[in-house]
């Protein structure tokens, strides 16, 4: 067996022993009625003044409201960090 053959058997072995812990990772929904997911990042781009500020807070308004394991959110606005970066 080469080197690449040794190192797939024993990848392939872990996933089959960790199946139950990457099915958490995976992107998955949080509640039907949420546009977030689980194991994703999203962004919302567009033009000012066309809503995604208050797309977001009420994605996350409804994300408090239902049972979730959500464990970190980021939330950057481009004027705040543009301001930031500059200094």
């Amino acid at each position: 067996m080469n080197l690449e053959q040794i190192v797939n058997q024993e990848i392939a072995q872990k996933l089959a022993e960790n199946s139950d812990k990457l099915d958490q990772s995976r992107i998955s929904i949080i509640h039907p009625e949420i546009f977030l997911k689980y194991s994703s990042v999203n962004i919302f781009c567009g033009h000012q003044g066309k809503g995604k500020s208050l797309t977001i807070a009420k994605e996350i308004i409804k994300l408090s409201k239902v049972p979730s394991n959500v464990q970190l959110m980021i939330y950057v606005k481009m004027e705040e960090l543009m301001i930031h970066m500059k200094h």
